[in-house]
């Protein structure tokens, strides 16, 4: 009967404990700070700050980890009563990491900073803090990519007629979008694509076989590269010249750009009189 009365006695007491730390003064966590969009090798540094707020009785057991891509263990790890530096684990990050920290009344900020950011740093980053009763977590998902070499367009004149467009994109992270164009817009769901993955680097071509029927002289090719979650587009435009097996010229341009410009113009007119010359001559 004793020990019935004690288990509730502490179960009493744990309860008014926990709720009496889940008010204004409990332990709090802001959104992880930092650019969600870095192209490798733009930036000597990105900065991630985690702060967070916590009651002042709170102030010996709080733990902070840090995740990378939902690992089970943390990357860095700190413990602020002991005095002593945040500490990261990992050949991956080693002096790869600048930790630093900021105090207020009862906040902590801790700052991350990742020397020379590439690629192979891409993907979710998490902070938790944690005491005794309670834990809060944050997280950022940050896309480190690298636009590679592309797009490239190309098309070639079989035998029978055929014209073969393709278009490739190299070394490119994360996996890029290409599509085919021409006649500005007109498209087709028979397009051919091979992938190859080389560590995170993507290899990417699409091609599609046009009968000469569709595509009259001074088509322009166009082939667009996107890559997913970024801002990042490229295009590459062709003019279309029968009997040609690649073009002479060809333009790279924005891809948010909706229709062409006045150098556009001028530079495919020049392609067509020089194109037109050289036909004259053969």
């Amino acid at each position: 009967m004793i020990m019935m009365m004690m288990n509730a006695l502490w179960s009493s007491v744990y309860f008014i404990l926990a709720f009496s730390m889940t008010g204004d003064d409990c332990l709090n966590i802001d959104p992880l700070e930092g650019p969600w969009v870095v192209e490798s090798g733009s930036r000597n540094y990105i900065d991630l700050t985690c702060s967070f707020s916590f009651n002042k009785s709170e102030v010996n057991q709080l733990d902070v980890k840090w995740y990378f891509k939902g690992g089970a263990q943390p990357f860095i790890q700190w413990v602020p009563s002991t005095g002593r530096k945040p500490q990261s684990i990992g050949e991956r990050w080693s002096n790869r990491l600048e930790l630093t920290h900021s105090s207020g009344n009862s906040t902590f900020s801790q700052r991350v900073r990742l020397r020379r950011p590439s690629s192979e740093f891409s993907g979710q980053y998490e902070c938790k803090v944690s005491t005794f009763l309670e834990e809060k977590r944050t997280k950022l998902n940050l896309i480190i990519y690298d636009p590679g070499e592309g797009p490239k367009l190309r098309y070639q004149t079989a035998e029978d007629g055929y014209v073969n467009i393709s278009c490739s994109a190299h070394s490119v992270f994360p996996e890029p979008v290409l599509h085919l164009t021409w006649n500005y817009g007109q498209s087709g769901d028979e397009v051919t694509k091979t992938t190859v993955r080389r560590g995170l680097e993507y290899d990417v071509t699409v091609h599609r076989l046009l009968p000469p029927t569709e595509i009259p002289p001074e088509t322009v090719f166009s082939c667009s590269m996107e890559i997913p979650y970024t801002q990042f587009s490229l295009r590459e435009e062709t003019m279309y010249f029968p009997g040609r097996i690649q073009p002479h010229a060809s333009q790279v341009s924005e891809a948010s750009t909706t229709s062409l410009n006045g150098q556009q113009y001028i530079l495919i007119i020049i392609t067509l009189v020089l194109n037109v010359l050289n036909l004259a001559v053969f």
